[in-house]
């Protein structure tokens, strides 16, 4: 078997095993509605807006305050969300608390929120 006929073959191979794959795993979309973003930023800005939103006493007066509705600011807001880290304390019990800004031409907020296994509570908002 000379050169052309093994490239020919491999070729052949490696076109099959490609349409074997799309046939059977091109469709799978099954980690897409979980998790669509494998960055810390992004899994826990996916994880507040999976579980129910609570807000505190004081986030509802300062929304109130901004003129923002909690629907508003649960759809437009928390998606654009940039979370610090290093100000967060992820690992604190019973729920991780974390420091997140928004920022846009009109607004500058900084939001402290908690992340629990069954709801997300807005402890915080305020300009920055």
């Amino acid at each position: 078997m000379n050169f052309r006929e093994r490239i020919k073959m491999y070729a052949l191979g490696f076109i099959a095993g490609c349409f074997l794959v799309v046939l059977f795993f091109g469709r799978r979309n099954s980690c897409k509605n979980y998790v669509s973003n494998y960055l810390p930023q992004g899994r826990v800005l996916q994880e507040i807006q999976a579980k129910p939103i609570l807000y505190s006493e004081k986030a509802i007066a300062t929304l109130a305050q901004l003129s923002i509705d909690t629907a508003t600011f649960r759809q437009q807001y928390i998606p654009q969300l940039k979370v610090d880290f290093d100000l967060s304390q992820q690992h604190h019990r019973p729920c991780g608390q974390y420091v997140t800004f928004y920022s846009d031409t009109l607004r500058n907020l900084k939001i402290e929120l908690e992340k629990c296994k069954e709801n997300s509570k807005i402890l915080n908002i305020s300009k920055n």
